[in-house]
C-alpha cells in the first residue's frame, strides 16, 4: 500500500495493535474519547477480521481532520498523503449515507478510470459515521481475511459501531465545547480582574492580549486604539503578542485597513483567510509578518456605545487551530465585550482622578495659597493690636480659616494622598524603561541625562523619547554577549539627543533589528536622523535626534 505498510503480524491475526494519528479534531478530543476511539477501531476490525482499519473524521465542511489507523504504520501527512488510493473514492464514498463494499479496489478505481496505485488494499468495507443525520466521518475496513469481500453481515456488525463512534465523536465535542467556554470564562474573569486591580492599565492590556492567545491557540494578537498624544489618523499598539512583533508596544501607525474599519463601524471581521480580504490593508510595518496569516478576526472593543479600539487574533496557515479558528470568534467576541466593559470602568476611574487631580491643582495653586496668605496677614494684624477682645476674636477667624483649609485639601486629597499627583513625568518613564531593560539585558544599563528632560518636552515629545529608549535598548538586548549598555539623554535648546552604547558582539554579516528599524522610521516620521555604528573599543553606538518645535509646553 503506498503510504502504508503491515505491521508484520500473521494473516490469521486480524487487526493489529492501533497506530494513531489524530490531527485537530473539531476541537480538543479527551485522552479518554481518543482511546475509546482506538479501540473501537479495533473491535471492528477483529469482529470481520479485517487486516486493516482507518477511521476519518470529517469536518462540517467535509475536510478530514483526524485519522484513527489500526495494522497500518503512517508516514506523516493529512489523508490524502497518507491513502492516495482512497482520495478519490472517499469523496464520493463520504457523500452516501449507505454502506459500501467494494471487492476489489483496484478493480474499482480501474472502472472509473482513477489513477492505480501500488497497494495492499484489496477489499474495503465502508461505513458512514453518522448520527441524527450528522456526518461526522468515515470508518473503512481493509482486506477481508478468509474471504473475497466483506459480507452483509459484516455491513450490520459495523453499522452498530459506527453509530457508537459517531456518538462518541459527538459526546467529545459537547464537552470541549463546554470546556472551552469555561476557559474563556476564566479569560475574562481575569483579565477584568488585571483591569480593575492595581496593575498599570498598559501592562494589563498586555497581559489580557497574552491570555487570549494563551486560551485560543492563535499566532498574533493585539489590541490598537487612538492616543491623545497622536492626531486622529493614527493608531497606537496598546498590545502584541506573536510574530515577533511584540516590540511595536506604544508605536504609532497609520489608521488603515480593517482596524479603522472596525473604530469606526463598531462590525466585526472575521474570515478564514483574512489577508485576502478586500479591506485587509494593515500598516506597512506590519505587512509582511502578517502575510503568513490564514483565519483571523478584527473585533471592537466596544462600551456604552463607543468603540475604545480594535482586538486583532489570528492564525498562521497551517495551525493546527486553523480550521477550529473562525468557531472561536463567538467566544473570543464575548470576551472583548467584558474586557471592553472593564476597560471602560478603568477610563471613568482615571478620569476622576485626572478631574480630582485637576481640581486639586487649581485650589493649591488658587484657592488655598490664598487662604494662606489670609491667614498669614491676619497673625500679623493680631500681633499688633492692643485690645485683648478684638485680638481674642481676630485669632478665632485665623483658627477657622485653618480648619477650613485642613478641610478642603482633606476632601480633595483624601487618605492616601496628600499632594496631588501631576502628569508622569517623561523622567520617571524613561527610569522605567531602564529598569524594564534588565529583563532581556540581565542587568540595569546606566542612564545618564543632560537638559531640562521634564521641562522641556511637551507629552507627545516625551512618548516618542520613551519609545526610542525602548527600541534602542531591545537593539542593544540582540547584541550577543553585552555587559555594559550606556543611555544618554540630551535636551538641547532646539534637539532631542538619546545616544545608546554597548559593549556587545554583531553577527556579520550584520543585519538591522527590527528595534533599529523602528527606531529609524520614528526619527525619519520626526524629521529627525538615526545613525549605528561601531565603537572601536568593541560594541556599538546608536545615536537618535530629533528637532523641538519651537513651543516644547505641554
Amino acid at each position: 500500500m503506498a503510504g502504508a505498510e503491515e505491521s508484520g503480524r500473521g494473516p490469521n491475526a486480524g487487526a493489529a495493535e492501533s497506530t494513531v494519528a489524530q490531527d485537530r479534531v473539531g476541537v480538543d478530543f479527551p485522552s479518554a474519547a481518543t482511546r475509546y476511539l482506538e479501540q473501537l477501531l479495533e473491535s471492528a476490525a477483529h469482529l470481520v477480521r479485517a487486516r486493516f482499519g482507518l477511521l476519518a473524521l470529517t469536518a462540517e465542511d467535509g475536510a478530514v481532520n483526524g485519522l484513527f489507523t489500526c495494522g497500518l504504520l503512517c508516514s506523516d501527512g493529512g489523508f490524502s498523503e497518507r491513502f492516495p488510493e482512497l482520495r478519490e473514492i472517499h469523496d464520493v464514498l463520504a457523500k452516501s449515507p449507505r454502506p459500501q463494499r467494494i471487492a476489489d479496489l483496484a478493480e474499482h478505481r480501474e472502472s472509473r478510470q482513477l489513477p492505480t496505485y501500488e497497494s495492499s488494499i484489496t477489499s474495503v468495507l465502508a461505513v458512514p459515521v453518522n448520527l441524527r443525520e450528522r456526518a461526522y466521518g468515515q470508518l473503512y475496513l481493509m482486506n477481508k481475511q478468509g474471504v473475497r469481500e466483506f459480507t452483509e453481515s459484516d455491513v450490520a456488525a459495523v453499522s452498530a459501531l459506527a453509530t457508537a463512534a459517531a456518538a462518541a465523536v459527538e459526546n467529545a465535542q459537547l464537552l470541549s465545547s463546554h470546556t472551552r467556554r469555561q476557559q474563556w470564562l476564566s479569560a475574562s474573569l481575569e483579565s477584568t480582574r488585571l483591569l480593575l486591580g492595581e496593575m498599570d492599565r498598559h501592562e494589563a492590556l498586555r497581559m489580557m492580549a497574552r491570555k487570549v492567545r494563551q486560551v485560543s491557540g492563535a499566532d498574533y494578537v493585539a489590541i490598537t486604539a487612538a492616543h491623545p498624544a497622536y492626531p486622529e489618523d493614527l493608531l497606537v499598539f496598546e498590545a502584541v503578542e506573536g510574530l515577533g512583533l511584540d516590540y511595536l508596544v506604544g508605536h504609532p501607525v497609520p489608521r488603515v485597513g480593517y482596524a479603522a474599519a472596525v473604530i469606526e463601524t463598531g462590525v466585526s471581521v472575521v474570515s478564514p483567510n483574512i489577508t485576502l480580504e478586500d479591506g485587509f490593508g494593515p500598516p506597512p510595518v506590519v505587512s509582511e509578518a502578517m502575510s503568513v496569516l490564514g483565519p483571523g478576526m478584527y473585533l471592537p472593543l466596544t462600551a456604552g456605545g463607543e468603540v475604545l479600539g480594535t482586538l486583532i487574533v489570528a492564525w498562521r496557515h497551517g495551525s493546527p487551530y486553523e480550521r477550529t479558528a473562525i468557531a472561536e470568534a463567538q467566544a473570543v467576541e464575548v470576551f472583548a465585550n467584558h474586557a471592553a466593559l472593564a476597560l471602560r470602568q478603568l477610563q471613568e476611574r482615571e478620569q476622576v482622578l485626572d478631574d480630582r487631580e485637576r481640581v486639586a491643582g487649581d485650589l493649591r495653586d488658587g484657592v488655598l495659597e490664598r487662604l494662606f496668605a489670609i491667614g498669614t496677614h491676619l497673625h500679623g494684624a493680631a500681633g499688633i493690636l492692643a485690645q485683648p477682645d478684638v485680638q481674642h476674636r481676630l485669632n478665632e477667624a485665623i483658627d477657622h480659616l485653618d480648619e477650613t483649609t485642613r478641610q478642603i485639601r482633606s476632601s480633595i486629597f483624601p487618605h492616601h494622598l496628600e499632594e496631588p499627583t501631576e502628569q508622569r513625568l517623561a523622567s520617571v518613564q524613561v527610569l522605567e524603561e531602564i529598569d524594564a531593560a534588565r529583563v532581556i539585558l540581565g542587568f540595569t544599563p546606566r542612564l545618564v541625562v543632560h537638559g531640562a528632560v521634564d521641562r522641556s518636552l511637551r507629552p507627545s515629545i516625551a512618548h516618542e523619547l520613551v519609545m526610542a529608549v525602548r527600541e534602542a535598548l531591545h537593539n542593544a538586548a540582540a547584541h550577543q554577549g553585552s555587559q555594559l549598555v550606556e543611555v544618554a539623554v540630551e535636551v538641547a535648546e532646539n534637539q532631542l539627543n538619546v545616544t545608546v552604547t554597548d559593549d556587545g558582539t554583531v553577527d556579520e554579516p550584520a543585519m538591522p533589528s527590527n528595534a533599529l528599524h523602528q527606531l529609524r522610521d520614528r526619527a525619519r516620521r520626526l524629521g529627525g536622523s538615526c545613525s549605528s555604528r561601531p565603537r572601536p573599543a568593541g560594541g556599538t553606538t546608536v545615536r537618535w535626534s530629533i528637532p523641538l518645535p519651537a513651543h516644547t509646553g505641554p
